[in-house]
């Protein structure tokens, strides 16, 4: 059972689309031949592995073409359907297969996407102007790899300029190289935009981002600030439109390296997309990423005073990205946080709007890469989703397994409700409870709880009393919570790198039940009753009872099943007991029936009303019916305060129990008497079962039995041997 971080893709797949005649199939051929290849076929068939060696991230890069001349346009939607990035090539000599960019190819593609039918004609002619057949193109130029830490104050931008930068890769090796930001001024004449996309599209196509290359770069050497034109013209527009179009970069066949660097921006936006976290046109984080960060901020604040101290902050980059800042390079940090924002450090740390501007210029100067390995860390998709892997780790809970929430487990939570105590009152009250589960899905028993009017709070052991019921009830859920508050990564505070990733430490699970009766062993500090009797006999009030002083909610109601779980006190060990009360009718002569009894059960609480002559009989027959191996059982005489009758059996129930060596406890209304039931069925769980009633109940279990007395008998013959071989002692 392990934390899954997310991890970037292994491998990414690159689909070239765009008009005939713009040079994606000699792009390709260029680019794995290593030198210009002026004849090319129509189309290089297959998944093309781009060269290792030119590839700067652990990833491999599969180039796949298409083509218009070669195919439908239905087998391209399918192709395209199946890429992490789209490339759109377009010519850079050719004014028309730059229009058709927004006339054609962008919507093509975004409707293979989102496998819609095509756009309307008016949405699909608004950019540009011809309506032929469609075809991709983009411009995006590489930046140099980026360090993966979060950097010192000589790196990071002091000034806000540009979101994501977009540059033309030099043509000859001394040429300038022009630098276009996505939000320079469009003064220039363009075309109206389309209408802006459904809610739907946006979120879809967020995920698969397009980047658009002008190819042929060579043939406008003499002419740049035309080139420069017709993409502030053609080009900007469709990206402040679409927000799935990464970037813009270009490239001459004939020079291969400017081929290897426009790619790199390529499978760069496959890898650390840009689309999900920040929105270009306002300039800013999008609700989703400062989602993300707000969670990953709060889990960092281990103090929880609405600040990352410098101790805070170190220990974050250490564990996500393996450096430790410098006193000068975290001084650094903070002076540049402080003369950028107004809130950004208060008492000497970095605050939360301090935190989100660190990001903001990351993404900003291009560095996505270190806030994608962030978020990634914290188990976040491409989409911002948290991952199904990081939210249901995978844990296999046998037929008869206890799970139980572990001594890691049972620390971080502790360490958890104290965090969140702010007052000091050695409570949480509700409000301090929704807080603590903002950056989680739900609370996790929140739906789980028998509808109550009062304002309770929770004391240390109350609360972990709620934890101990869901581990049990739902050990999924159980982990979920417990990773979405960060159990992984403050473990690894306090723990080795190799040991701190498995989500197994937080559970603990249990032997099977049977063989625990079978060998007469409990060490368990959880101990599941179950309640069974007539209605109206007392179990509910039994319930309640416990609640008050334990998880203080009747939990349970999802399964209707009243259930509460409780602290009760044996020499000086705290041990947890669970109830769970069975309804009369229903489905109480089912459970006691079945294996859910002999394997979840510890004790079965037996409850009759004294004031009820048929009450005492209707728990012996279920005592007669239930499963075997069965569990400890004892009979819980209730209203003992009020005048009692006679029972209809023939044994009355001191008889009974006492010919059959069963517990019978006597509870009234006081509380002291309730308590008392609570400790001794603990004290009944824990004593070893008589062993002839499970072999004279189940004799499928006596090999079992006889395993043990031979071994045990092995180990006597053993030592006799050993003693006669060794000899008498020698007299000093």
């Amino acid at each position: 059972c392990v934390c899954v971080c997310v991890t970037m893709k292994d491998s990414l797949t690159l689909v070239f689309v765009g008009d005939r005649g713009v040079g994606k199939t000699t792009i390709l051929k260029s680019l794995l031949k290593g030198s210009f290849e002026d004849n090319v076929p129509p189309i290089l068939k297959g998944r093309l592995k781009m060269p290792q060696h030119l590839v700067t991230e652990p990833v491999k890069i599969i180039l796949v073409d298409t083509s218009l001349q070669c195919q439908e346009e239905s087998e391209i939607s399918t192709i395209i359907r199946d890429a992490d990035v789209v490339c759109v090539v377009y010519a850079a000599d050719d004014d028309e297969t730059i229009t058709r960019l927004g006339s054609y190819w962008i919507p093509f593609v975004i409707d293979s996407l989102t496998n819609q039918l095509p756009l309307p004609p008016h949405h699909i002619s608004s950019v540009g102007s011809t309506t032929q057949p469609r075809e991709p193109s983009s411009l995006s130029a590489p930046l140099p790899p980026s360090s993966m830490s979060m950097p010192g104050a000589t790196t990071i931008p002091t000034t806000s300029t540009s979101s994501r930068i977009i540059s033309t890769t030099a043509t000859t090796t001394n040429a300038p190289t022009s630098v276009i930001t996505k939000n320079t001024s469009l003064s220039t004449p363009r075309a109206s935009p389309p209408p802006p996309l459904t809610a739907s599209v946006s979120a879809h196509i967020n995920t698969v981002p397009i980047v658009i290359i002008a190819n042929k770069t060579d043939l406008v050497e003499s002419n740049e600030a035309a080139h420069d034109q017709r993409i502030r013209t053609h080009v900007l527009p469709l990206m402040h439109i679409y927000p799935s179009i990464e970037s813009c970069t270009e490239c001459t066949s004939k020079k291969p390296t400017t081929i290897t660097k426009a790619l790199h921006y390529a499978y760069k936006s496959g890898i650390y997309p840009m689309a999900p976290l920040y929105d270009i046109k306002d300039n800013c984080l999008r609700p989703a990423a400062v989602r993300a960060l707000t969670r990953v901020f709060i889990i960092c604040d281990e103090d929880k005073d609405d600040v990352l101290c410098d101790v805070e902050v170190v220990q974050f980059q250490h564990i996500i990205f393996h450096k430790i800042l410098t006193q000068e390079e975290l001084q650094g940090i903070k002076e540049v946080v402080s003369r950028s924002t107004s809130g950004g450090i208060k008492n000497g740390g970095l605050t939360l709007e301090g935190f989100l501007f660190l990001h903001t210029r990351f993404i900003q100067r291009d560095r996505l890469e270190t806030t994608w390995t962030v978020l990634r860390a914290f188990g976040y998709e491409d989409d911002l989703s948290l991952s199904e892997n990081y939210l249901q780790p995978k844990l296999n809970v046998l037929p008869g397994l206890t799970p139980l929430i572990s001594s890691a487990a049972f620390e971080f939570l502790s360490r958890l409700f104290n965090q969140y105590d702010t007052d000091d009152s050695g409570f949480l009250n509700k409000d301090q409870i929704n807080k603590m589960f903002h950056i989680c899905e739900k609370i996790p028993w929140e739906n789980d709880v028998f509808p109550f009017s009062r304002d309770v709070e929770w004391s240390r052991d109350q609360f972990l009393c709620l934890w101990v019921y869901i581990c049990w009830s739902s050990p999924q859920a159980y982990l979920s919570t417990l990773v979405q508050l960060g159990f992984c990564f403050k473990d690894q505070l306090r723990h080795s790198a190799a040991d701190s990733q498995r989500m197994s430490d937080a559970i603990d699970l249990t032997h099977k039940r049977s063989n625990e009766r079978l060998l007469g062993v409990n060490t368990r500090r959880l101990h599941v009753g179950f309640l069974f009797g007539k209605q109206g006999c007392g179990k509910t009030a039994l319930i309640e009872s416990l609640s008050d002083i334990g998880c203080r909610v009747v939990l349970g109601y999802e399964s209707l099943c009243r259930t509460s779980v409780g602290v009760v006190d044996i020499m000086r060990v705290q041990h947890f007991l669970l109830l769970r009360e069975f309804a009369v009718n229903s489905n109480d002569r089912e459970v006691v029936e079945s294996n859910t009894v002999s394997d979840d059960c510890d004790v079965a609480l037996l409850c009759f009303d004294t004031t009820d002559s048929s009450s005492f009989s209707y728990v012996v027959s279920l005592k007669e019916k239930m499963a075997k191996p069965s569990p400890r059982v004892v009979f819980v005489a209730c209203k003992c305060d009020l005048q009692p009758v006679e029972q209809n059996f023939p044994l009355q129930p001191s008889e009974y129990c006492s010919e059959h060596n069963i517990p019978l406890l006597k509870v009234s209304n006081r509380q002291r008497d309730r308590l008392h039931v609570f400790e001794k069925v603990v004290t009944v769980s824990q004593e070893p079962q008589q062993l002839h009633h499970s072999v004279a109940s189940n004799t499928s279990n006596s090999s079992l039995i006889y395993s043990v007395i031979g071994v045990a008998a092995l180990a006597v013959g053993t030592y006799f041997v050993w003693r006669l071989m060794k000899g008498p002692k020698k007299s000093l």
